[in-house]
């Protein structure tokens, strides 16, 4: 075990200007390389972190070590080297590293693990048993799911633990609302609720909007609630044009997750149709768009490849019957991406050239630098931005806007 670490947990206010700067080169260097693309730094516009002393992770998740009857520690993995056995399979040479604190976490966070640490040491029968992970996602709201993993049944005694530690935990703090989910072999019990509430301002010249989202344990959601903010406000940007009025034309949006970036935009458009194709997702993004009243959005469970089927009238699709949508009288001229990590790839990525606007969201440059080349084929980079969604880390999130060329 070790106390001293490589992995990227502590924070560097003294640094930080310096290291954003060399994740912004390589980025770019990345677009160049393998898109062609000449992107100048001074054309880029730069969206960092003022949460430069930590408290801007929102959600996080630590393995839990065990040492002798009594104490139990936060830690993480290291993977200190990675090679190929002659066999083809990867080996990683890993240790563990204690996570005392964790600056970077949410100030909801920060103030929890104590607590959380404690409950689980005093109670070795049930909290403490077999416990091997603790996941904190948290809300500026003050809501947190604390969400414990094990490797053991979950029993009625585990969840009278579980109700007087989450209301411990809740009279200590009185100004956070916490819940406790249990998760063992396919098993969940939740105490209290399995979900955050978040809530967005958005300042558009003094017209304060306000959006809330359901968050959902277990499932994806924005790691840096500043940042997610500035995103939002970048695509809403991207979304006005001179070429056309938006509230006269229709709006896509792939992998729409919860419906972070449809609720924000769906009021600009006639009509937004997101697509997804986790039910759990499209359950939270139905949801999210009834809490914010808004009536233009339909959420539908259909892949990339099986939205233009749709559109185009091709093929039919059962799960859409109970939709009351005509595809055929869409007028889509804008389309936002946000895809996991691998990017679109080269089918979803030909098939959107077919769109007059594309706002790309992107959290891996080196994916982006791959579609875009398609892209370009057809359309021209007019906003590139960066957003450092993971300050200290060698991550960044990026967004860029295509216009069909002339």
């Amino acid at each position: 075990m070790r106390e001293d670490s490589n992995l990227d947990i502590k924070c560097r206010p003294d640094t930080y200007e310096i290291e954003l700067e060399e994740k912004i080169e390589k980025a770019l260097s990345s677009m160049n390389e393998k898109a062609k693309i000449s992107l100048m730094r001074r054309d880029v516009e730069i969206f960092g972190s003022r949460q430069q002393a930590g408290g801007f992770r929102m959600r996080a998740v630590f393995g839990i070590h065990h040492d002798g009857p009594i104490e139990s520690r936060y830690c993480m993995t290291e993977v200190l080297s990675t090679k190929v056995l002659e066999s083809g399979k990867v080996f990683k040479e890993k240790r563990i590293v204690f996570v005392d604190e964790f600056p970077m976490g949410s100030e909801a966070m920060k103030e929890l693990m104590p607590t959380v640490r404690e409950l689980i040491e005093r109670d070795d029968e049930n909290m403490r048993k077999r416990l091997f992970q603790c996941e904190f996602l948290t809300a500026t709201t003050g809501d947190v799911v604390l969400t414990m993993c094990y490797h053991r049944k979950l029993d009625e005694k585990w969840e009278i633990a579980a109700r007087k530690m989450r209301d411990e935990i809740n009279e200590r703090h009185k100004d956070l609302n916490v819940s406790i989910v249990g998760r063992a072999n396919k098993i969940r019990k939740v105490v209290g609720d399995a979900f955050v509430n978040e809530i967005v301002k958005i300042d558009d010249d003094g017209d304060v909007k306000v959006l809330k989202y359901k968050q959902l344990e277990g499932q994806f959601a924005q790691p840096n609630a500043e940042i997610a903010t500035e995103m939002i406000k970048f695509a809403q940007s991207c979304s006005r044009n001179d070429s056309f009025d938006t509230l006269k034309t229709d709006f896509l949006e792939l992998y729409c997750g919860n419906g972070h970036f449809s609720v924000a935009l769906a009021p600009m458009f006639r009509t937004c149709l997101s697509t997804e194709i986790s039910k759990t997702n499209i359950a939270a993004a139905r949801e999210n768009i009834d809490q914010n009243n808004i009536e233009n959005t339909f959420i539908v469970r259909l892949s990339a490849e099986e939205v233009v089927q749709a559109i185009d009238g091709t093929r039919e699709f059962t799960r859409l019957k109970a939709c009351d949508l005509d595809f055929s009288k869409l007028d889509i001229k804008t389309v936002l991406v946000d895809p996991p990590r691998a990017g679109c790839g080269k089918d979803v990525s030909k098939m959107l050239q077919r769109f007059d606007r594309i706002i790309y969201i992107s959290c891996n440059a080196e994916t982006l630098a791959n579609d875009l080349k398609i892209l370009c084929e057809t359309h021209e980079i007019t906003r590139f931005a960066i957003f450092d969604q993971f300050p200290y880390t060698p991550h960044l999130e990026c967004g860029a806007l295509l216009v069909r060329s002339s």
